[in-house]
């Protein structure tokens, strides 16, 4: 069973697998946080003498088995899930079982059914489940948010992204492993739906996509998504791993535009910038606001840390992950 938790009391952390975005993105906002503490890290692959240089005084567990020894001690609260995407479902589940609260790297699951059992078996076991979607909390979106309700740019429309980068080496990445969950659409397509069914505040009534496979992996390099929401509004969203890095998105309405400039990529994987801007453009005014570009991984722990106390509704429930995995599903089956 899980440990009771409150405000005042560390909550005691294990991650389970060393990959990057754990290494040099939550690992650090953990150390930083006055309420975590990390006791342990699992790696099946990892050097275990590398990881110990690294973390002094952090028990650290590799081989085979690992994974399984971690959700085993008895003094770990809760884990962060950084394996690769088709172990994120079993790993949450195992996780589940063991009594530990889970934040899970996105995407939560490789299928829309797979999302619904991971987190049936975390609510059953009465432990929190968020999907580590950080850019959820990058405050541009609230703000967004508002404006749209606010009728900043009359009736939305239409909701423009791109997500790219271009990998130096795509034959031999992780992301692109011959496994469920390996490509485009799970690793960077994900954060612009989830941000236009956020921002309509509906779900996609159609959804159109045209895939490009790397050749030989079966697993997207390139796609273009368009989804049609209630209301006449559309979203139209392309994402990729082997094209020029472009990370932005645009609302139209009837009335005018909302543009966000590097809503999806967060330090330490882009350079810090001194601030991160929204433009509204109407009737032939421009109006630009500024937001501190803050550490999104820190912002996400620190949200985590409140569900875990209940202070407050879950800040991003599985409900929204599972919805955005219908919609990569259908993308992949259209």
């Amino acid at each position: 069973m899980s440990r009771p938790i409150s405000k005042a009391t560390p909550i005691r952390w294990g991650v389970i697998g060393w990959a990057d975005i754990a290494r040099r993105a939550l690992v650090p906002a953990l150390a930083a946080s006055p309420s975590a503490r990390l006791v342990a890290v699992a790696s099946e692959r990892g050097d275990a003498d590398g990881i110990r240089r690294e973390l002094p005084g952090v028990r650290v567990h590799t081989g085979a088995g690992a994974y399984g020894t971690l959700l085993a001690r008895d003094d770990v609260d809760a884990v962060y899930v950084a394996v690769p995407n088709h172990l994120h479902a079993p790993i949450t589940v195992a996780a589940a079982a063991a009594g530990k609260h889970v934040l899970c790297e996105k995407p939560l699951a490789t299928s829309a059914d797979e999302a619904a059992d991971a987190a049936g078996r975390c609510e059953a076991a009465g432990v929190v489940l968020m999907e580590a979607m950080m850019a959820r909390f990058n405050p541009q979106h609230d703000r967004v948010r508002r404006l749209v309700a606010e009728g900043a740019i009359g009736r939305p429309r239409l909701f423009r992204a791109g997500f790219t980068v271009n990998l130096p080496d795509p034959a031999g990445d992780i992301r692109f492993l011959p496994s469920p969950g390996s490509g485009a659409l799970f690793d960077v397509g994900v954060y612009p739906v989830s941000a236009a069914r956020w921002i309509f505040g509906a779900e996609p009534v159609e959804v159109k996509a045209v895939t490009m496979d790397l050749p030989g992996t079966g697993a997207d390099e390139l796609s273009g998504l368009v989804l049609r929401f209630p209301d006449e509004r559309l979203a139209v969203i392309d994402c990729g791993l082997t094209v020029g890095a472009r990370n932005s998105y645009e609302v139209v309405g009837s009335e005018g535009t909302i543009s966000v400039t590097r809503p999806f990529a967060s330090p330490p994987f882009v350079p810090v910038e001194p601030w991160l801007d929204l433009t509204v453009t109407r009737g032939g005014e421009r109006t630009t606001e500024r937001f501190e570009d803050r550490d999104q991984y820190a912002l996400q722990l620190a949200a985590f840390h409140r569900a875990l106390a209940g202070d407050g509704p879950h800040p991003y429930p599985p409900e929204e992950s599972i919805s955005t995995a219908r919609i990569i599903d259908m993308c992949r089956t259209t």
